[in-house]
């Protein structure tokens, strides 16, 4: 039923102007139980290109070019970041081979 889901988050954030925490979606969205269920299901809007952007204040549905281009700047600095520590740790376990 996750396509329900989908629809469900997407609904409730087009509805609401400003950010809404993890627990009020979870609560307030039929069977999203989990924090990790909804940033899966986030994770697979984004790459359907629905702009929903994401802070220490919860979730947001925005239209706003600047806020998208803003939060997709952050994500790339977090995937170089986490690209780093990857490279890292296989440097680790190929350094006596």
């Amino acid at each position: 039923m996750e396509t329900i889901e989908i629809k469900d988050l997407v609904d409730y954030l087009q509805s609401h102007s400003d950010y809404i925490k993890a627990q009020t979606l979870i609560r307030n969205i039929p069977d999203l139980k989990r924090d990790s269920k909804l940033r899966i299901i986030v994770n697979k809007l984004r790459q359907q290109g629905v702009p929903i952007i994401s802070s220490s204040n919860g979730y947001k549905y925005t239209e706003d070019k600047e806020e998208v281009y803003i939060y997709a700047a952050l994500l790339k600095n977090r995937y170089i970041e986490m690209k780093k520590a990857h490279d890292g740790l296989i440097d680790w376990i190929n350094k006596d081979k």
